[in-house]
């Protein structure tokens, strides 16, 4: 058992998500895009920019908006054994792509299953990824706004609009009477 400080926090490193994935990259390709469809997304595409991989779709919000999100497919590394023709079996570092198709599926499972469970709406729970058209290109805006929260001073919003509470997002536990 990893030691724990006194937060319940292991202070080992965490081995690598996903590492003895039998689940090929391009059935859990398959897998994004057919969940995706289950919660009403269609618009779905994989772009390879160089060594990144991003899966973008876009979604219609309530307002009748179009809004792109983008997710880029984290690199994970892995040390296997490769055959070399002059030196045979060598150690290579190489991408993980299975676990990085894995750890992908499950996060936007999390997020969606969030969103249908009421604990945050689309626009925000998804906020980060969206899709920002600048100058040079486009971007997301978590990469927009990253520099400002590494610096420690988000910049000024002169009003936020109040949000009202969503009364058809509210589950209600109550028992039922016995």
């Amino acid at each position: 058992m990893p030691n724990q400080n006194s937060d319940n926090v292991s202070e080992k490193p965490p081995k690598m998500p996903y590492l003895g994935t039998k689940i090929s990259a391009d059935l859990t390709q398959i897998q994004i895009f057919k969940l995706l469809r289950l919660y009403g997304i269609e618009e779905k595409r994989w772009t390879d920019q160089g060594e990144n991989t991003l899966l973008e779709f876009s979604h219609v919000l309530g307002n009748g908006k179009t809004i792109t999100f983008a997710f880029k497919l984290p690199i994970l590394m892995i040390e296997r054994r490769i055959w070399d023709e002059s030196k045979g079996y060598v150690k290579k570092l190489v991408r993980h792509r299975g676990a990085e198709m894995r750890l992908l599926f499950w996060y936007l499972n999390a997020k969606l299953q969030a969103i249908e469970w009421g604990l945050e709406s689309f626009e925000m729970e998804m906020a980060t990824h969206a899709v920002v058209r600048q100058a040079g290109g486009s971007t997301t805006f978590g990469e927009v706004i990253r520099p400002h929260f590494e610096q420690g001073q988000l910049p000024e919003v002169k009003a936020l609009p109040v949000r009202e509470p969503v009364r058809d997002r509210i589950i209600d536990v109550t028992p039922e009477a016995q």
